[in-house]
């Protein structure tokens, strides 16, 4: 699940950049999404499941969290020194 919220939390910002730029982003949205469930082979629905069993348990979700956000650092981390 960490992997797949990391992915997650990329398309989002890939959006975001997107839609600052003016570019339209409705299809691009529901694309960006289909792509990272189907790099997982999960559904929409079975990772909107998981996503709310998950959080069911706010410990475990925090500490979840905990390492989607260190993954993401550390991918920041990383790109900004290969410029």
């Amino acid at each position: 699940m960490i992997r797949i919220l990391t992915d997650v939390h990329l398309t989002e910002a890939a959006i975001v950049y997107l839609k600052n730029k003016g570019d339209q982003t409705k299809n691009l949205t529901e694309d960006y999404y289909s792509a990272v469930f189907s790099k997982y082979k999960i559904s929409k629905e079975t990772f909107t499941s998981n996503f709310n069993y998950y959080k069911q348990d706010e410990q475990d979700f925090m500490k979840m969290y905990e390492e989607v956000i260190r993954k993401l650092e550390s991918m920041k981390t990383t790109a900004r020194t290969k410029k």
